[in-house]
C-alpha cells in the first residue's frame, strides 16, 4: 500500500511538472553536477525524459508503463536487437546509452549477433526476429543451455545477465530473464504429458509484443514527434523558464 501511494505521488509530480526544452534540460543537468536542484526542477527533468523518449505528453498511463525508467532501458536494448547491422556499425553510442564500457563501444554488432544466436538456439527467434505465439517446450532447450554455458562471460559482460548455475534444471526461467532484459513478455502457455511426465509450455504473447513494436514505431514517427512538439507549444504557459532570459541566471534564482 505504501509503495502504491508513493508511485501515485510520483506520477502526479511528473504529470504536473513544468515544461522544459532540451537545452534547458542540458542546462539543469550541467548545474546538477555542481549543486542540488529544486524539487520542481528535478520533476521537470523527469517529465522531459519520459516525454522526449515516448514522444507524447506525460500522463498517468505512460508514467506507469515507463516503470521509473526500466521500460525505457528495455526498449533501447530491444531497438538495438532488431536494428539493421549497417546502422549499428555507424551509430554514435552516446545517443542511446552512455553506460557501456569504453571497450564495448564498437561491439554493438557483435552484441546483437550474440543475442540473435542465443534466441535462435532457444527456438524462439529466426535471425533475431521474435516468433510471437510459438510454443516452446520447457524440456526442449538443450541447445539454449549449451549456448549460454559456452558464452557465459560475454552474456554477463555485454548484457549484465548471469547464467544460472541450475540452468540445466530451469532453462525456461533463464530464458525468461533474457527476454525481460528486452521488455519481451514471456509466460506459461499450458502443459502436456510426455512419457507420463508433465511438460510446461511457454510462449511470447502476440498482443504484448505488438504493443512493444507499437511504442517503437511511435518513437520513430515524424508525425508523432511533430504532434508532441505542437502540444508542448500549446502548453507554453507551463514553461519553467522564460526563453528570453539567461538560463543559468534563472536556474540559480529559482534555487
Amino acid at each position: 500500500m505504501a509503495n502504491e501511494l508513493l508511485e501515485a505521488e510520483r506520477t502526479i509530480n511528473i504529470t504536473s511538472a513544468p515544461i522544459i526544452t532540451s537545452e534547458e534540460y542540458d542546462g539543469l543537468n550541467f548545474h546538477r553536477d555542481r549543486s542540488a536542484l529544486t524539487e520542481q526542477q528535478d520533476w521537470a527533468m523527469r517529465r522531459y525524459e519520459i516525454e522526449s523518449f515516448y514522444r507524447r505528453i506525460a500522463d498517468e498511463t505512460i508514467v506507469k508503463f515507463d516503470d521509473n525508467g526500466r521500460k525505457r532501458q528495455q526498449i533501447k536494448e530491444y531497438e538495438i536487437l532488431i536494428a539493421e547491422q549497417d546502422w549499428l556499425s555507424r551509430f554514435d553510442l552516446s545517443d542511446i546509452e552512455q553506460s557501456y564500457h569504453i571497450a564495448d563501444r564498437k561491439t554493438l554488432v557483435k552484441r546483437q549477433q550474440l543475442m540473435k544466436e542465443l534466441l535462435t538456439s532457444a527456438g524462439i527467434a529466426d535471425e533475431g526476429n521474435i516468433r510471437a505465439g510459438k510454443t516452446i517446450k520447457g524440456n526442449n532447450l538443450a541447445d539454449f543451455i549449451q549456448f549460454c554455458r559456452s558464452h557465459r562471460e560475454q552474456i554477463a559482460r555485454w548484457y549484465g545477465i548471469d547464467v544460472r548455475k541450475d540452468i540445466a534444471k530451469k532453462p525456461a526461467q533463464q530464458l525468461g530473464i533474457v527476454l525481460r532484459h528486452f521488455g519481451i513478455p514471456w509466460g506459461k502457455a499450458g502443459t502436456l504429458l510426455e512419457d507420463g511426465k508433465k511438460v510446461y509450455l511457454y510462449e511470447v504473447p502476440n498482443k504484448e509484443l505488438d504493443e512493444l513494436h507499437s511504442v517503437i514505431r511511435h518513437r520513430k514517427c515524424d508525425e508523432a514527434n511533430n504532434q508532441w512538439c505542437a502540444e508542448r507549444e500549446d502548453m507554453s504557459e507551463l514553461r519553467l523558464f522564460n526563453p528570453d532570459e539567461n538560463l543559468a541566471t534563472q536556474i540559480k534564482r529559482q534555487i
